[in-house]
């Protein structure tokens, strides 16, 4: 791949190139060499995650940070180390009253859960038990959310994902609907054997 840096592990100009780079490896069932894990490790902001864009030039976010513990996971990175740690920590410290998970304007955004999601889902944390349960308290109750009531709060009655084009938002939908799927990437798939016995 002409787009790869041996001597430093990176693939393309960003966390998001790397970390589709490393997921595209694994899921062609290709080894993803430990540089490139390492090099995604490295490149993490100081809040923990990681951000959109060329490396380090938009800071840090909950979609890059889901997106980048599902290619470590695929680059067998342990949920123990330093990396996989930070990433979660940040990530439950930018979650929302709602247990969603902010957007670039603050509040909940669909995409961003989604993919907060597949990053929790991708190191087989359940978003549903209390470590990821928000409270809010209201004028008249005290109620308790996950990031899955949260991101089926942004679902429209014709079933896609609030975004930025609107109420069934495509990207939205898409970034949505694994994490609601409690699937994480690359998907595993099994392709049946076929039987040519007579």
């Amino acid at each position: 791949n002409n787009t790869y840096s041996p001597t430093i592990g990176q693939y393309g100009e960003s966390v998001w190139d790397q970390a589709w780079a490393m997921i595209g490896l694994a899921a062609a069932n290709q080894s993803i060499l430990p540089t490139a894990t390492q090099r995604l490790a490295e490149i993490r902001d100081a809040n923990g995650g990681w951000g959109f864009g060329a490396f380090g030039s938009f800071g840090v976010d909950p979609d890059s940070t889901g997106l980048a513990l599902m290619a470590l996971q695929a680059g067998s990175e342990p949920i123990t180390s330093t990396a996989v740690v930070s990433g979660l920590a940040y990530l439950q410290a930018v979650q929302n009253h709602d247990g969603g998970f902010p957007g670039y304007g603050g509040d909940t955004s669909a995409n961003s859960t989604g993919l907060a999601l597949q990053g929790l889902l991708a190191y087989d944390l359940d978003p549903e038990s209390l470590e990821w349960t928000t409270s809010y308290t209201d004028p008249s109750s005290l109620t308790w959310h996950t990031p899955i009531d949260a991101i089926l709060d942004l679902q429209s009655p014709l079933g896609g994902f609030a975004g930025f084009s609107g109420p069934n938002d495509p990207g939205a939908t898409y970034q949505a609907v694994p994490g609601i799927a409690y699937k994480s990437f690359p998907l595993q798939f099994t392709i049946p054997q076929a039987d040519f016995t007579a």
